[in-house]
C-alpha cells in the first residue's frame, strides 16, 4: 500500500503558485503505461500559474477543486468554478488566475498523447 499524505512542505514554487506533484506515486504503477502525471496548484486571490506550453506530444486536464479560477487557453478566457474541468490539447498554452476572494486548489493530470496538434481557432 501506497499512501502519499498532505503536508505543507510538499508544496514547491513552480510557475508562479505553489505546486505539490505526485511522481512518488505514479512511480509505484505499473511500468507498462504511458508517460503520465499529476499535481495540485494552490494559488491565492490574483495569482497567476504563469502561461506556458506542454512538453510535445503532452495533453493535460485541470479540475478545480476549490475556488473561481480565469482558465486561459490560446488567448481564450473562460470561469472555471469548483468542479469544472478545463482540457489543454497539444501545443495550447494555457494559465490559469485565482479570480475568487479565497485560495484556489486546481487538480492537473497530464499524459503523453498519441495524436496530432489540435488545429489553431
Amino acid at each position: 500500500m501506497h499512501i502519499d499524505r498532505n503536508s505543507t512542505d510538499k508544496y514547491k514554487p513552480e510557475y508562479d503558485v505553489l505546486v505539490r506533484r505526485f511522481a512518488e506515486t505514479f512511480a509505484q504503477t505499473s511500468p507498462g503505461k504511458e508517460a503520465m502525471g499529476a499535481a495540485i496548484s494552490v494559488f491565492e486571490p490574483g495569482e497567476t500559474i504563469r502561461e506556458h506550453v506542454n512538453k510535445p506530444e503532452v495533453e493535460e486536464v485541470f479540475l478545480v477543486l476549490d475556488g473561481d479560477v480565469d482558465f486561459y487557453l490560446d488567448g481564450r478566457r473562460e470561469r472555471i468554478t469548483t468542479g469544472d474541468m478545463g482540457l489543454a490539447h497539444i501545443g495550447q498554452a494555457h494559465a490559469f488566475t485565482n479570480a475568487g476572494t479565497g485560495t484556489a486548489r486546481l487538480l492537473s493530470i497530464w499524459w503523453r498523447a498519441v495524436r496530432e496538434p489540435a488545429p489553431v481557432a
